[in-house]
């Protein structure tokens, strides 16, 4: 909670040692940038842009978008994006908490992900660019969750409850861009209320597949924001012949193809 240039973070069973996926956090100048790691060429990457006022940069926004320089190297290595509801790049709002603070990203991560047999993610090797390697324990109760919020704010961090988030060493960050805004990350454990959770008619859990139909299982990363503006992350698990089918992939969205609105 003093201050990094880069952040990688990955949360793990203390019972089963399942790992989810890690992903790699960094500024540059007046943008944010987050891509998961350990899938080779990532496809993906969430974007969070401050004003620029350099010519041909992106307008100020927070966005989900393809990187497309990737998506041919990455399939090759077994990435890709899948069940796009809508054209990419995906702009939405965040929520604001207090005047300058804006609450943009909410990961969740579910007991269900965790459990014996699940698929883990790989152990992320050390990136020489992160300056603070994070591990968060996995929920262990089925009524529980874990959530890692990210806030950007102007002027300084924000923590919320500076003296409880560090006692219980579930801050990490910020990390600074140009524009002198702050990016923070905040860990909590909380009880899971289907409310509040935008994938709740998607989770299939690992006993309710079957090996005969569905075959091998992977673990993927799914997108989605709330009526709020805040983009939610969470993992699920989907039958690889669902992930290499062809009929799923990923087509470019047509050249006069406008901006997304997030109330879509």
């Amino acid at each position: 909670m003093n201050g990094e240039i880069g952040i990688v973070f990955v949360v793990q069973s203390n019972v089963t040692g399942i790992l989810s996926a890690a992903w790699n956090i960094r500024s540059h100048r007046t943008s944010f940038y987050l891509s998961p790691l350990g899938v080779g060429a990532t496809p993906l990457k969430l974007s969070l842009h401050g004003a620029d006022d350099r010519p041909h940069t992106s307008e100020p926004g927070f966005k989900l978008d393809v990187v497309r320089e990737n998506l041919g190297r990455a399939a090759e290595q077994g990435s890709r994006i899948i069940d796009v509801s809508g054209y990419l790049p995906q702009w939405f709002t965040g929520r604001e908490v207090v005047p300058g603070v804006r609450h943009v990203l909410r990961f969740m991560y579910r007991p269900a992900m965790f459990v014996e047999g699940t698929p883990s993610a790989p152990m992320p090797e050390a990136t020489a660019s992160a300056t603070i390697h994070s591990r968060f324990a996995a929920p262990a109760d089925d009524d529980e969750v874990v959530y890692l919020d990210v806030c950007v704010s102007e002027r300084k961090p924000f923590w919320e409850n500076v003296d409880e988030t560090r006692a219980a060493n579930a801050g990490i960050g910020p990390i600074v861009n140009t524009n002198r805004e702050y990016l923070t990350v905040i860990a909590r454990k909380v009880p899971y209320r289907e409310e509040l959770d935008p994938f709740s008619d998607d989770y299939q859990p690992l006993d309710d597949h079957d090996p005969e139909a569905d075959g091998p299982v992977r673990r993927v990363e799914a997108f989605r924001h709330d009526a709020n503006g805040v983009m939610w992350i969470t993992e699920v698990l989907m039958p690889e012949r669902v992930i290499d089918d062809p009929a799923n992939a990923y087509q470019p969205p047509p050249k006069n193809a406008r901006r997304a609105e997030t109330s879509e």
